[in-house]
């Protein structure tokens, strides 16, 4: 399956504000909080080498490592410590995908907010549910970061002479929506420089394992990538 944000480089998938966390007042009154987390089952894994015909991209399919399930459990978990009540938002996959697809359809000189079809079907069906605030993750690009694929992954980069380190990091972005304005209450953003492992693992020598079997060598940290991205999302939100 094509990589979910594979074509997203300078728009993000919902519009927010700078990191901030949430007025301390409208924190006492929030609760019904659904958790959403989009993001694929595809990990890019990306070689950035010393010209662009040296570039090269795969993806490994991590179906069955529940990275969107992790998020959101981990969310819910801080949200219920918190005595709120805190439910999972059941989302159409189909609808989610036609949606995507509507927005990639778009010119890339279209100057709205491509994914408005998107972001509408989520608080819909969050409200729909009982919602009052939404609490959702999804990948993000970031100028500052161009070499970075959205969302997690490995990148190794070899400049000129050197082999370089397979790097496993997080570009993500959360935001608390209120359901009934349909306006962000607060956001925040995680890039590779505040989340980022090196494996040690050089690029040539990365680049003689299959995709698949090198994510599957570091699930592990992957996934304390994953849990790491948590902990910040929630203290810079909440």
């Amino acid at each position: 399956m094509k990589s979910l944000f594979a074509v997203i480089l300078t728009s993000l998938l919902f519009l927010g504000c700078a990191s901030k966390s949430i007025d301390k007042n409208k924190m006492v009154t929030m609760d019904n909080i659904g958790v959403v987390a989009i993001f694929d089952d595809q990990l890019p894994v990306r070689y950035i080498g010393t010209t662009i015909l040296n570039n090269q991209d795969f993806s490994a399919d991590i179906s069955k490592w529940s990275i969107g399930q992790t998020l959101v459990k981990d969310v819910r978990s801080e949200f219920e410590r918190m005595n709120k009540k805190t439910f999972s938002v059941k989302l159409d996959d189909k609808k989610v995908q036609e949606a995507k697809n509507q927005a990639q359809s778009l010119k890339d000189f279209y100057l709205g907010n491509r994914y408005q079809e998107l972001q509408q079907y989520i608080l819909t069906q969050a409200e729909q549910q009982g919602a009052q605030f939404v609490f959702i993750m999804h990948p993000m690009s970031h100028e500052n970061f161009p070499q970075y694929k959205p969302g997690f992954g490995l990148l190794c980069r070899s400049p000129f002479t050197a082999q370089g380190d397979l790097e496993i990091y997080s570009l993500i972005k959360a935001e608390i929506w209120n359901v009934k304005t349909k306006t962000v209450e607060t956001s925040a953003i995680i890039t590779p420089a505040e989340a980022l492992i090196k494996t040690g693992k050089n690029c040539q020598d990365s680049q003689q394992i299959a995709p698949d079997k090198l994510t599957g060598m570091y699930k592990e940290q992957v996934m304390g990538i994953v849990k790491r991205s948590v902990d910040i999302l929630l203290s810079r939100t909440l």
